[in-house]
């Protein structure tokens, strides 16, 4: 019989395929289920673990039948199976036999075939996967796509980061989850602290959830940087969902005498938004249109967290480099330099932007900045590190976070400030 951890991974799996956000779905389905804390960990690391390599597992599939010919739930299963074998701890014949069985369950019709599949990959996968990585094939080898390893290994080479392959592996790990202290909240007793964030710690059971949160150490640092660049006053969080970055903010406002207002163009994740605010008076969230919404009055600080590839955060999200494609860049950034033009028009003399991305790639990061330099003479740009002593290139003014590097998402930041 299959585990119940098997079939939520194959669950979670067909979600994403018909347009779910893994990490958004799969908390779910871990509520309604009774899962033990290590069978929980067992789904996440299987079904996260399949969708990063799913291009390599396709790549072997394709050695023993014709993909096109098959079903989604049939060649999520063989995936499955493939994944357990080659990258976990899992026997091979438990693999092969719990395979054949969740396809007894979800499409009996093809248990055969899955049977035969998975015999013969857990006969010759290992040697051809050997012969796979040893050619000239980047994309079966890394599970990226190849215009996402072009477009990394340009980043790369703007920043002299070094080759790209070290990035392309990290972004196949699991990472460990990070966690922060909201101020004036200390760091927890026998806490592990991370090098990037005053506030950040490696991730513990058993925390109140109101103090400590989880957050990504390059997301608590480029709020902390923006946040000691800027004057007191009232500060503005623009794309504030979904409200990592403006919980940390609005708690560092409130040592400091400041007002956060925070904007979410989606009602549901500005809910998201107000639930992480909870507690905060000095914050209030709107569900809005940041580039309507009616402003009362100007910004010390404005912080965008601008829409973007998300490709920084391809281990966190592992089915982002198989859902985006090179043709939504030219929309995402009409969309940033928008937001970019509108906090030029709200932000008081000698205030702050802060632009974020959670992506890596020239399009989207020092391009935009260079833009928005050319177009609003009224601004400077502060160099990041004046604000934090990390280390990462301090040739350039704006920082660039590498995970295979910095063990954080592949965060950007450029400071503005208005004369």
């Amino acid at each position: 019989m299959v585990t119940e951890s098997r079939k939520l991974a194959y669950q979670l799996l067909m979600h994403v395929e018909a347009g779910a956000y893994a990490n958004i779905k799969l908390p779910q389905l871990l509520k309604k289920s009774n899962l033990s804390k290590q069978d929980r960990g067992f789904v996440q690391e299987l079904a996260y673990g399949t969708l990063r390599m799913k291009i390599q597992h396709d790549a072997l599939i394709g050695e023993v039948t014709e993909i096109k010919k098959l079903e989604t739930s049939v060649l999520n299963i063989l995936r499955m199976g493939l994944h357990e074998f080659l990258n976990m701890r899992t026997e091979t014949h438990a693999a092969v036999d719990q395979a054949v069985e969740l396809c007894k369950a979800e499409a009996p019709k093809a248990a055969g075939l899955v049977n035969a599949c998975m015999r013969k990959l857990s006969s010759n996968a290992e040697q051809w996967l050997e012969e796979l990585n040893s050619g000239e094939d980047k994309v079966a080898t890394f599970a990226h796509p190849k215009w996402i390893i072009d477009a990394l290994s340009a980043s790369r080479e703007m920043d002299t980061a070094g080759d790209v392959e070290a990035l392309l592996i990290e972004n196949n790990k699991s990472p460990k989850p990070q966690m922060v202290a909201l101020p004036p909240n200390p760091l927890p007793e026998n806490s592990i602290s991370l090098p990037l964030s005053e506030f950040g710690f490696e991730s513990m059971d058993g925390l109140d959830l109101t103090n400590y949160r989880y957050q990504d150490q390059g997301s608590q640092l480029v709020t902390q940087i923006a946040a000691k660049a800027a004057p007191n006053g009232n500060w503005l969080d623009m794309c504030a969902g979904p409200g990592g970055k403006a919980s940390l903010l609005a708690a560092i406002a409130s040592q400091r005498d400041s007002s956060l207002t925070a904007i979410e163009l989606y009602p549901k994740r500005a809910d998201m938004v107000r639930h992480g605010l909870k507690g905060f008076a000095n914050a209030k969230v709107f569900a809005s249109d940041a580039l309507t919404f009616d402003y009362q009055s100007d910004y010390e600080l404005i912080l965008i967290d601008a829409p973007c590839t998300g490709l920084g955060a391809l281990r966190r999200k592992p089915e982002s480099r198989h859902n985006k494609h090179p043709g939504q860049i030219q929309e995402l950034n009409e969309i940033q330099r928008n937001l970019l033009s509108k906090a030029s028009t709200i932000t008081a003399k000698g205030g702050v932007i802060a632009y974020v991305t959670c992506s890596p790639l020239i399009e989207e990061t020092t391009s935009i900045a260079r833009w928005f330099l050319d177009n609003h003479p009224d601004y400077e740009i502060l160099p990041w590190s004046d604000y934090s002593d990390i280390s990462a290139n301090k040739n350039r003014s704006t920082l660039q976070l590498w995970s295979d590097r910095d063990n954080a998402d592949c965060m950007f930041l450029a400071l503005f400030q208005k004369q």
